[in-house]
């Protein structure tokens, strides 16, 4: 296989992560529709060790990424129950873990790679860790994403919890198995160099936004207020209609909130197939198959086919379902922005109110400051902050609150002593409210300028 630019440089730095001696578990950043399986391929092929594992998320990940292996002219043996495979035979494994978890000491002291790495969850009773540390992995772990996030609940002092996206490699209270980000294949490369299709946008803004409520996690909206969101703004009216009104479009992947959404959708447009969990193994099959080959014009999908699905040929997405998950958003976007020679651009219609929320896909741009950090579209800041206050900071913005924080220490509380840029934000609105600052103006005023500083 003939490597881009961007492919060999990833590839360098994961054979360079296990050769070093001195090691943490790390990241590889890689844009959708960047050859992220051919990396892993590569890497897996060229690093010295006696056992291999590769881990996918699903079994249609798998297979996609065990036929990329193929082609470095070497075999690997696949361990996932769904694959109905479970072999052990040669160097390299591609696995899924709810198979593998149980054999791990079968693996014992193997390198470790994880495609999709951000959907595994952080906490040491997690499948993943028990996997870990049953194989004896120790550090040898290297994760590959294009969405290093996390959504999680944040709250301080007096202030209730509130949402925030987080970088994987930073501390929470969840745990970070990732320690460092390796490389980061930025989008903007992708576009620069023809390899994404250029990107259409066709944007609504909903009507009834303020239904949505996060879930008793404040990690995403509730199942129930999703539904009521896309019933309440017509949304299946209004992409049935789109999609009537636009027969040329002949590849088209539809999300939608529910099950029931999806199968009352394919009811009523010819030419549609419903792909959600359970529908059953050969169902699930014969519909991707139908989908890819053409005889199926469109996917209604709930969350089936927003991860790591490869079709270039798919022209047009079209989001019913609203998400508080930047990863999601951008996973699911980033289906049509592969290229094909049939192809000249890919469509995105959104009804969910996202694209207005998170900005451009093509714009987001991770960049390490004081820590890995996400911009979006305008250069507004996306992690590390409530979710309602997205658009509100900017890279620049950014570099003020450095430059602000630097020598200066929080005075009072549990963060007395610490330096401003290690005080959460919440707090120090929390702290403004409550504590007497006659003697520490200026600190005030820092704090202020931190917290409101708007461009």
């Amino acid at each position: 296989m003939e490597l881009r630019a961007n492919q060999i440089e990833a590839k360098k730095k994961g054979i360079e992560f296990f050769e070093s001696k001195k090691k943490s578990p790390s990241i590889i950043v890689m844009p959708t529709a960047a050859g992220k399986s051919i990396v892993i391929a590569e890497i897996a092929k060229n690093i010295d060790a006696e056992k291999v594992v590769v881990l996918q998320p699903s079994v249609e990940l798998l297979k996609q990424n065990y036929e990329k292996f193929l082609l470095t002219g070497e075999e690997a043996s696949v361990f996932s129950a769904s694959a109905k495979r479970k072999e052990n035979n040669e160097r390299v494994v591609y696995a899924t873990l709810g198979s593998i978890l149980k054999h791990s000491k079968q693996f014992a002291n193997c390198k470790l790679l994880i495609d999709e790495s951000h959907m595994y969850p952080r906490n040491v009773e997690g499948m993943l860790s028990k996997f870990i540390k049953g194989a004896n992995i120790g550090n040898e772990i290297l994760g590959l994403t294009a969405s290093p996030l996390k959504l999680q609940t944040n709250s301080a002092g007096g202030w209730e919890s509130y949402s925030i996206l987080k970088m994987l490699t930073s501390r929470s209270k969840h745990g970070n198995l990732f320690k460092d980000i390796l490389y980061v294949s930025q989008i903007e490369e992708m576009v620069k160099n023809g390899w994404w299709s250029p990107l259409k946008y066709e944007s609504y803004s909903p009507v009834h936004e303020n239904i949505l409520e996060f879930n008793t996690a404040n990690s995403e909206f509730t199942n129930e207020s999703l539904n009521e969101f896309y019933d309440s703004n017509n949304v299946e009216s209004k992409i049935i209609n789109d999609i009537l009104a636009h027969p040329e479009r002949d590849s088209v992947l539809v999300s939608v909130p529910s099950i029931e959404k999806a199968i009352s959708m394919t009811s009523k447009l010819n030419g549609s197939v419903a792909v959600y969990s359970g529908m059953g193994d050969k169902n699930r099959e014969w519909a991707i198959k139908g989908f890819k080959d053409g005889s199926i014009k469109r996917a209604i999908n709930v969350n089936m086919l927003s991860v790591g699905f490869d079709h270039p040929y798919l022209k047009w997405v079209i989001g019913g379902r609203a998400t508080a998950s930047l990863a999601w958003f951008y996973q699911f976007l980033g289906r049509v922005s592969r290229i094909h020679p049939e192809k000249k651009e890919g469509i995105i219609t959104d009804y969910s109110g996202n694209v207005d929320k998170f900005g451009k896909i093509e714009e987001l741009k991770f960049v390490k400051q004081n820590k890995w950090k996400l911009f979006g579209e305008n250069n507004k800041l996306i992690t590390d902050i409530p979710m309602t206050e997205i658009g509100m900071h900017t890279i620049e913005t950014e570099e003020i609150k450095i430059k602000q924080n630097n020598g200066m220490s929080f005075h009072v509380g549990k963060y007395k002593g610490k330096e401003l840029k290690d005080v959460p934000a919440n707090y120090m609105r929390w702290a403004l409210n409550e504590f007497n600052w006659e003697e520490h103006s200026k600190l005030k005023k820092n704090i202020e300028k931190i917290l409101n500083v708007k461009i």
